[in-house]
């Protein structure tokens, strides 16, 4: 037993007392081939349904023996013109214009008509809505659209198709079509909509067809059935009397 122990002294422990013990650092080096992948980027649309006008019902005429700026309802009567009434012509045709309502002459008064299209003043009621629509901003009071072509100049244009409004003015017709109820004001065609809890009036296309108060320029005479139409961008029109005056009715064929 002693011979072997001697023995593994000899081989074993002996050429390990000769050695040095070597501590290695390993060293991780980061790799060239990496893939870095990062989530690429959402685009996010965002549709903006049409923005609603809200409509504050104006001030209404408190009676005969008092006038100023307040607002009267298409059909009203005044004896006297308010102080800082303003004339001007549209299309040859004089009117008179204060805080966003329109006077003709009638007889010995003065009689409250819709806004006539193109017509332009210079000011508008403090109480206008103004709202953004298709890349337009617009102007809207009492039934009337306007757009801004000046520095404090604004002209009255069509109502634009697809507006909501929250409120139509005193004087609105109904029109029934087709069994379905539309308002009237001031030459556009509202729809009622339920909105929540509430019901609002979506601007849309006359139902019976586009009445116009002058020809579309450029319109071209055309004949058919022994009848004449004016003809302008594919739609056909036909002179009517309506309300005791000329107008161009929309006609389908």
């Amino acid at each position: 037993m002693r011979n072997v122990l001697v023995l593994l002294s000899v081989f074993i422990v002996l050429p390990l007392m000769g050695q040095r013990v070597v501590r290695r650092t390993t060293v991780v080096r980061p790799s060239y081939n990496r893939v870095v992948v990062t989530p690429p980027r959402r685009t996010v649309i965002v549709h903006t349904p049409p923005r609603h006008v809200v409509v504050t019902r104006p001030p209404i005429y408190r009676g005969p023996s008092y006038w100023g700026p307040y607002w009267h309802p298409v059909g009203f009567y005044l004896p006297v013109l308010p102080a800082a009434c303003v004339m001007m012509y549209v299309n040859s045709v004089p009117y008179y214009y204060n805080e966003g309502v329109y006077y003709q002459k009638s007889g010995s008064q003065y009689k409250v008509t819709e806004a006539p299209i193109g017509a332009i003043v210079s000011s508008l009621p403090d109480n206008c809505s103004t709202f953004d629509y298709q890349g337009s901003t617009y102007y809207y009071f009492a039934g009337t659209y306007y757009l801004k072509i000046k520095k404090k100049k604004f002209k009255v244009v069509k109502a634009p198709i697809g507006v909501m409004v929250t409120e139509l003015p005193e004087g609105t017709k109904t029109v029934k079509q087709g069994g379905t109820t539309y308002y009237a004001c001031h030459g556009a065609y509202y729809r009622p909509e339920a909105v929540g809890d509430q019901v609002h009036y979506v601007v849309v296309p006359n139902p019976s067809g586009e009445i116009l108060k002058q020809v579309p320029e450029g319109a071209v005479v055309v004949k058919k059935d022994g009848d004449s139409y004016y003809e302008s961008s594919g739609k056909y029109y036909k002179a009517v009397v309506h309300d005791g005056e000329v107008v161009y009715k929309q006609v389908f064929f």
